[in-house]
């Protein structure tokens, strides 16, 4: 079993500000609906403003592009904003 600390660093986790990602519809699964649903957001609002901890916003390290997340990012920036 791999320790904590060589999952982070395999993962090689970074803070990046909420505006500099993109958000490339073309890798998000369901993209020819290009919608996300303002339920699921509102309820992912509703736990980061509770305190809650959720999964991170995985992105592509070269492009910003959002692997996995896009509700969690249009969450956050409700939330933020663009920083």
């Amino acid at each position: 079993m791999m320790s904590e600390i060589k999952k982070e660093e395999i993962m090689n986790l970074q803070k990046i500000k909420i505006g500099e990602v993109i958000m490339d519809w073309s890798l998000w699964p369901r993209y020819e609906i290009r919608e996300l649903s303002h339920v699921h957001i509102s309820r992912l609002k509703e736990a980061y403003e509770s305190g809650n901890i959720l999964p991170p916003i995985l992105v592509d390290k070269k492009s910003l592009r959002i692997i996995d997340g896009f509700h969690r990012h249009s969450a956050l920036r409700e939330i933020y904003g663009e920083t």
